[in-house]
């Protein structure tokens, strides 16, 4: 009777122990499920990332991508032309996010230049941003970059003055900005750049136009 006994007290005593890991474990990961996703929207949301495409869209797909990255330029010509098309038939929304890498400088001043553009005209900051990927050759400071801003500083203004005068006041800004966004993506335990993720889910990066489209076309609905 007393062996009863202190089974049962014991087994009391453990029981709420168990429950109460039980919860926590749970209540635990549900908060990790909810920052994931924040954080992912976070993304979404960043000053630095532009989006085509339309909001009723079930499927979506997030680029992160640096402008002075040889892969970043050589996977936007790979799959631009099938977003594209996607784009236009309502069936995705696309995000294309700047996450310019430590050093690069010319990469960083087109950020800057597509963030001042997008002040202004939507239109043409999506504009410079395929044109600058559709570029093969390697962005440095003083080449495609600079010719283009040259070119439009004088077409467009952003409410506080000359194009230039925007680049050159928010350049900090932006480098802060992108600063901040590679530390969200290495909390998403994203590693490189280019990066691909299609609904919220990451996309190994392949080394053929043929498997990235396959990819693309198999997870989102034709």
């Amino acid at each position: 009777m007393k062996y009863i006994l202190n089974k049962y007290f014991i087994f009391g005593l453990i029981l709420p122990i168990l429950i109460f890991a039980i919860y926590s474990y749970s209540f635990s990961n549900e908060n990790i499920d909810k920052l994931n996703i924040g954080l992912y929207n976070r993304l979404k949301n960043n000053p630095l990332a532009y989006k085509y495409g339309d909001t009723r869209s079930k499927d979506e797909i997030l680029l992160l991508t640096d402008y002075e990255c040889d892969g970043c330029r050589t996977i936007h010509r790979w799959i631009w032309p099938t977003i594209n098309k996607k784009i236009k038939n309502d069936k995705i929304d696309y995000y294309s996010l700047d996450a310019i890498l430590p050093g690069h400088e010319g990469g960083l001043l087109a950020a800057t230049f597509s963030y001042c553009l997008k002040r202004s005209s939507f239109h043409q900051a999506k504009y410079f941003r395929v044109s600058v990927f559709k570029n093969k050759l390697p962005l440095k400071r003083n080449d495609l970059l600079y010719n283009e801003l040259n070119d439009l500083q004088q077409k467009f203004r952003n409410g506080r003055g000359s194009l230039q005068s925007c680049v050159q006041n928010n350049n900090g800004k932006v480098e802060q900005i992108n600063q901040n966004t590679l530390k969200l993506i290495s909390s998403l335990g994203i590693k490189s750049i280019p990066a691909i993720l299609i609904n919220r889910q990451k996309v190994k990066v392949k080394t053929s136009k043929e498997e990235m489209l396959e990819i693309i076309n198999n997870k989102i609905n034709k």
